[in-house]
């Protein structure tokens, strides 16, 4: 990990590059394409807050990179218990402008765990952005350590009403070749919001749930409503 986390500092260094935003975030709670990353195994999703942050650097030419560490989940899938966890996430992108309402990107995440690092995944990704409705399809050939690989689709919708308010909608699909290997079946998971934005600070309020079942199809509980502030800084 260490190793990893300085190859990402160097080559920024080596590339003479200017970290352009910083971004802190206090939440209630960490969900994932819908799934619960921080209850502990706990009742509901949104059981424990989480901190995190992110720095991003976006190159005129069209290269990002980007470093999300945070406090998480992880499970244990020698006993399927969810384990305390500490999240370090480095990101690649190339994101292409096809016109100023028009964007294309491709992205590869390194997902890495400080606990259960055998559930270190990569995560290939790829967006189309038009206004403000977007597309994003994702491929991962070992799902959190679960020896199955996983595809992903959502649906975004984030629109600003009016000075700094605006709300967000989403919808997702989740596929896995072995659902026996993840312990539940294909789902899909939405997410409606809304969001406030003031200077550097972004507050959000949102409803998360999935449809998500067991392997005897019995409903697991993912409904949460998380709230966040947001610090970001350039």
């Amino acid at each position: 990990m260490k190793k990893l986390v300085s190859i990402f500092i160097a080559f920024i260094s080596s590339q003479g590059l200017s970290l352009t935003t910083t971004n802190f975030t206090l939440s209630s709670g960490y969900i994932w394409r819908g799934l619960p990353f921080s209850s502990r195994g706990g009742s509901g999703a949104q059981s424990l807050p989480v901190l995190q942050g992110s720095i991003d650097y976006v190159d005129p030419r069209g290269w990002g990179l980007n470093l999300f560490v945070g406090n998480t989940d992880s499970t244990n899938y020698s006993t399927l218990v969810l384990e305390a966890d500490h999240e370090i996430d480095p990101t690649v992108s190339y994101i292409f402008n096809q016109d100023s309402e028009t964007k294309i990107g491709f992205l590869i995440t390194s997902y890495n765990y400080l606990k259960n690092d055998s559930n270190n995944s990569t995560d290939i990704q790829s967006f189309i952005l038009y206004k403000s409705l977007k597309l994003e399809l994702s491929y991962m050939e070992n799902f959190f350590g679960a020896k199955t690989s996983s595809s992903h689709i959502r649906i975004n919708h984030r629109q600003e009403i009016e000075n700094g308010l605006g709300y967000s909608l989403a919808l997702g699909s989740s596929y896995f070749d072995s659902q026996s290997k993840v312990g539940f079946k294909n789902y899909l998971d939405y997410k409606l919001g809304i969001y406030k934005s003031s200077n550097d600070f972004t507050f959000e309020i949102y409803l998360s749930d999935t449809n998500r079942k067991k392997l005897d199809k019995q409903d697991k509980d993912d409904t949460a409503i998380i709230t966040s502030l947001a610090a970001t800084f350039d």
